[in-house]
């Protein structure tokens, strides 16, 4: 058990230190906990490659920070926001349960250049939210 937790919590660390705060140019995933500090959101493109300008779709993974469970039965709103900017869009992704803590946000436009969050609220069982950033060119 002790091992599977530091399995976990150098995972966790080499998530959160690549993308939560300062995505780069070429990232394809952005991980960050939520605002409760009990969950980590990371959130993937589906190719791998950094999002683009226009319709993108995302895998995210919702799993406990104290031991890496992954949470299933939730609903997800996910909602592109350009801080920077102050706006959103206005096309609602799509949310589906992919199963073992994944879930897949299809039609999520970023349709402009610039720094992208996706506010992602999580409802069902528990109530929490993050917001994972990308960076998009």
């Amino acid at each position: 058990m002790l091992q599977r937790s530091k399995s976990v919590a150098v995972a966790l660390a080499a998530l959160l230190g690549c993308a939560s705060e300062g995505p780069s140019s070429s990232a394809s995933t952005a991980a960050t906990t939520s605002t409760s500090g009990l969950l980590l959101v990371t959130a993937r493109t589906l190719d791998d490659r950094p999002p683009v300008r226009g319709a993108n779709p995302f895998d995210i993974e919702v799993v406990r920070v104290d031991d890496g469970t992954a949470l299933e039965n939730l609903e997800l709103t996910v909602t592109p926001w350009m801080p920077a900017m102050g706006h959103g869009t206005s096309t609602r992704p799509i949310v589906s349960d992919a199963g073992a803590g994944h879930y897949l946000a299809e039609s999520v436009h970023l349709f402009m250049p610039g720094l992208w969050e996706l506010r992602i609220s999580l409802s069902g069982p528990l109530e929490d939210d993050a917001a994972p950033r990308f960076q998009v060119r």
